[in-house]
Formats: C-alpha cells, structure tokens, sequence
C-alpha cells in the first residue's frame, strides 16, 4: 500500500535527523571522531538519496535502507545505555551479595534468630558468594577499564541474571521461616469427678391418709 511506502520513508529521514543530532551530542563520548564523520557522510548521503533516487522506491527498500543505517546508530546508543546503567548494576548485586554475607556471620556467631537454619546448606550460599563475588570484581574491573567507544563485552543483562540466579539459590535457605512452637497441654484430670444430677425442689408424693386402713374389711357388714 502506498501508505505504507511512505511510512517506511519518513522512517528513514527521522532516523537520519535523530542519530545524526545524537551523535554530535548525547552519544558524543561513545563513537570516534572518524566514526561519527564517516558515519555523518552517510547520513547525508541517505538524505540526498531520500529526494532523488530514493524518492518514489518500494518499501522494502526503505526497510533496508534503514536497517543498514541502524547497524552503527544503534551500537553506539547501546554503548551509551550499558554506561549508564552500569553503576546501578554493579550495586544491585554487589548489595544482594552483602546483604547475605551479614546474614551467614550472624548464624555463625550464634544469633538466636538465625539458630534454626541448616549448616551445611548455608556454608554452600557461602561458597557461592564466594564465587559470585570474584565475578562481580573481575568484571568491574574490565569494564571500568573499557573505553566508552567501544562495546562491552559484558552487558548489563550478564549482572541482573547472575544476582538472579544467586537470589534464587539463596533467599528460601537464608530466609527459611522458623518452625512453630506449639505451647504445651493442659494435662487432663485422672479422675474425673462425677456429674450429680441437680437437685429438684418438688416432694415425693405422699401416701393417702385412710384411717380404716388396719380394720378388716369385712368388719360392719350385715349378717344376716
């Protein structure tokens, strides 16, 4: 669809405006100065072809075209993103890593809280830290000598899937939740005493009061 064509077209002259703009401000630091010039005359010669012989081709021209001028754009903003996000990367792990260690020292010096953990399974968190903590130094220490024109052979992704993996080992044995104590149980009488049945407030009926009960029956009867 010719909407479509020109969508793909503007896409490549807002691409060549922004990273050209970019390059010679943000992103300065992070492409040599015979890069960005290289790169500054092939941005201006994708401009020209945009009006020329660019002007009315099919979209997947545009498409490659635009792929093509991304290849080194969209190195260099990477360059710039992993830069920036480094620190926070460097400290989020390095914080989850220390936060663990203060857990294992006070099991190890009797802290009641931490009483109920098991040994064996948190001298292995402690073996991890160990070598978690060597990695997270080594690779400081490379990238902190990388220079900003070139591309980091460890991505911020490396370090937040490291204290991931870390994370997931460690918090359910560190975090292990104390089992409950149940209170002890009133015990039970051995004899239990028996229930009286409560006592009633009515008399026993009384006998009827027949004052010829002791005669004999037949005493005063007519004898013929």
């Amino acid at each position: 669809m010719e909407s479509d064509r020109l969508t793909c077209k503007n896409a490549v002259e807002e691409y060549v405006y922004d990273i050209r703009s970019k390059i010679h401000g943000d992103l300065s630091d992070f492409i040599t100065e015979d890069v960005r010039g290289k790169y500054s005359n092939e941005l201006e010669d994708s401009e020209n072809w945009l009006y020329e012989e660019g002007e009315d081709v099919e979209k997947k021209v545009y498409v490659e075209k635009l792929k093509s001028l991304q290849v080194l754009g969209e190195a260099v903003k990477q360059r710039k993103q992993e830069y920036d996000g480094r620190e926070n990367a460097f400290n989020s792990f390095g914080h989850s890593l220390n936060m663990a260690t203060k857990v294992i020292e006070a099991f190890k010096a009797g802290d009641e809280k931490y009483a109920h953990l098991d040994g064996e399974a948190v001298q292995k968190v402690s073996n991890m830290i160990g070598e978690k903590k060597e990695w997270l130094n080594a690779s400081i220490h490379t990238l902190s000598n990388l220079d900003k024109t070139s591309d980091p052979s460890i991505l911020l992704s490396a370090f937040f899937d490291e204290k991931k993996s870390f994370e997931a080992f460690a918090t359910p044995i560190l975090n292990k939740a104390k089992p409950k104590v149940e209170p002890p149980k009133e015990p039970e009488p051995e004899n239990p005493p028996s229930q009286q049945p409560p006592p009633t407030s009515e008399e026993p009926p009384k006998a009827p009061n027949n004052s010829n009960a002791g005669e004999d029956p037949a005493q005063g009867m007519a004898v013929d």
